[in-house]
């Protein structure tokens, strides 16, 4: 009995042995990716970490409010998918400690006119349209009043929406529409604030078209966001590096034809 029961012990921790899940190698990081472009980038960025002697574990989600939950709880090391705003909004409706370590893209909303060829062209009273939806106005004003066409009264960490309009020398006038229709008002209004890939849908190249254009400094640029903890982890910063690469830059402007943008 003695010697059976040994037996089965022995053979109980060779089958336990045998089911475990290896640990993953210490080169290696878990990315969290929404699907579409950042997942396309996320590819790039693989191959070129490749090079650097990291690898990198992509993981796919369809639904945007699982990234940060899966950052947090360790099921990924790094994300990308979001924006600082946003971030921080998360972090303090959800008691998270994520940072932000570096920007990656934007998709930069625009302003369109099938009238005017530059800004400078725009005279008094012009009706413009801008999205309704409060994150989207307020990177429409934010980029009317870098232009100098309107000042803002209003904290500059919160959005902006047409009551926060403090200066309006050309009395421009404001017209509100659902963002996915905004790219249908050119045929009816002069001047219009439409995001990159409704433009895009409607034969315009943002880098090339758009009278005003958003860039890296836009409130809407994305950013890799990590645990607080692993703000100093090297392979973070490798990366980062890997992202931030010429090869990865080329592939974006390349490849979407002003829609999406680096921003670095």
């Amino acid at each position: 009995m003695k010697i059976c029961s040994l037996f089965l012990i022995l053979l109980l921790n060779v089958s336990l042995v045998g089911c475990a899940q290896p640990p993953a190698p210490a080169n290696t990081l878990k990315v969290g990716v929404i699907a579409g472009q950042h997942a396309e980038i996320i590819a790039v960025v693989k191959e070129v970490a490749a090079k650097q002697g990291l690898n990198l574990e992509i993981i796919e989600f369809t639904d945007y409010l699982k990234l940060n939950d899966a950052l947090g709880q360790g099921i990924i090391d790094i994300n990308s998918f979001q924006s600082q705003s946003y971030l921080d909004t998360v972090n303090a409706s959800q008691s998270l400690t994520l940072k932000s370590v570096a920007k990656t893209i934007v998709k930069p909303l625009g302003f369109y006119s099938k009238v005017y060829r530059s800004i400078s062209q725009i005279p008094p009273g012009t009706t413009i349209t801008i999205p309704a939806d409060p994150v989207n106005q307020d990177r429409a004003l934010r980029l009317l009043a870098k232009a100098g066409l309107i000042t803002l009264n209003h904290n500059a960490d919160s959005q902006a929406i047409l009551v926060d309009i403090a200066n309006n020398p050309k009395r421009l006038k404001f017209r509100e529409l659902d963002a996915k229709a905004t790219a249908t008002a050119l045929a009816t209004c002069d001047l219009v604030a439409i995001n990159s890939s409704y433009a895009f849908k409607a034969g315009f190249i943002p880098t090339e078209n758009a009278l005003l254009l958003e860039d890296a400094a836009s409130q809407a640029t994305n950013i890799l966001a990590v645990r607080a903890s692993d703000t100093a982890n090297p392979l973070i910063n490798t990366f980062i590096t890997a992202y931030q690469s010429p090869g990865v830059k080329s592939f974006i402007t390349t490849t979407y034809h002003g829609t999406v943008l680096p921003a670095w």
